[in-house]
């Protein structure tokens, strides 16, 4: 039973919220390489938590602190990437490849999936670095 409210609760959430880039960069890689969703998803958490954290600087400094992480002592930029080492070091940990070439997915199809990714409209919220809306990097 808590497992079906935990699914209700994660479906609930995507709703709401979206997709986000980690679903949309996942799907080509699944469709066009049989790699399952949730290793798919895994590989591409940690760079998109990279790319986002300098833009979110004080979320990702409560998702440190969330995760135990110490930031006892650091500014607030080196206390945002202490959830992105994290995850990483949970991905090594649990043997989730870290990498699309340890997937055997050539470096020549990236262009091609990004532009497959971009297709999913859910990533709309997505921001760049320069958005001063306080969202992503």
């Amino acid at each position: 039973m808590l497992r079906l409210w935990a699914a209700s609760m994660g479906g609930m959430a995507l709703t709401n919220a979206g997709t986000v880039a980690v679903h949309a960069l996942a799907y080509p890689i699944g469709g066009r390489f049989g790699v399952s969703h949730g290793i798919s998803n895994a590989i591409m958490v940690p760079y998109l938590m990279k790319f986002n954290c300098l833009s979110s600087l004080s979320k990702f400094k409560r998702i440190a602190e969330a995760m135990g992480e110490d930031v006892l002592g650091l500014n607030q930029r080196e206390a945002a990437f202490k959830p992105v080492d994290a995850i990483f070091r949970l991905a090594e940990d649990v043997k989730i490849p870290l990498h699309l070439k340890d997937l055997d997915i050539p470096e020549s199809v990236i262009p091609e999936m990004a532009a497959d990714a971009m297709k999913w409209t859910k990533t709309a919220g997505e921001q760049s670095p320069s958005d001063d809306r306080g969202g992503h990097c």
